[in-house]
């Protein structure tokens, strides 16, 4: 305890029907929250709220509670959760570049050792 508050030691982990949470921080012996953390949706609850999309199997969204026990407020860091949905997608969009970049040339590259072959066995 510190200045009336409460401190986290380590963050408390609490699963939800909307994820796992969790969350640090601090709590006023007044009822005063100052908690951060993270709540990580797993697809299947993410599926619900978004479409469209490829979706990853986890996003981790960050979020805030702030106010008092009597009358919480809750934010949602939002930016960050879609810079990490974007990320993600970028990710797999390169990744799948990738895979099809390397077939490619795996396939065009027997295309032309059948190619050689075939000339040293008319000779």
């Amino acid at each position: 305890m510190k200045d009336g508050f409460l401190h986290a030691q380590s963050p408390v982990r609490f699963a939800t029907p909307a994820g796992e949470v969790a969350l640090g921080g601090k709590l006023g012996l007044d009822g005063q929250l100052g908690l951060e953390g993270r709540t990580i949706v797993p697809r299947k609850a993410l599926a619900e709220l978004v479409s469209g999309i490829p979706l990853p199997e986890k996003l981790e969204v960050p979020i805030v509670l702030g106010g008092t026990l009597t009358s919480p407020s809750v934010s949602v860091r939002a930016d960050e959760a879609v810079a990490s949905l974007v990320k993600g997608q970028a990710k797999q969009a390169v990744e799948g570049v990738r895979e099809k970049a390397q077939e490619k040339a795996q396939e065009q590259g027997k295309k032309a050792v059948e190619g050689l072959l075939d000339r040293f066995r008319k000779k």
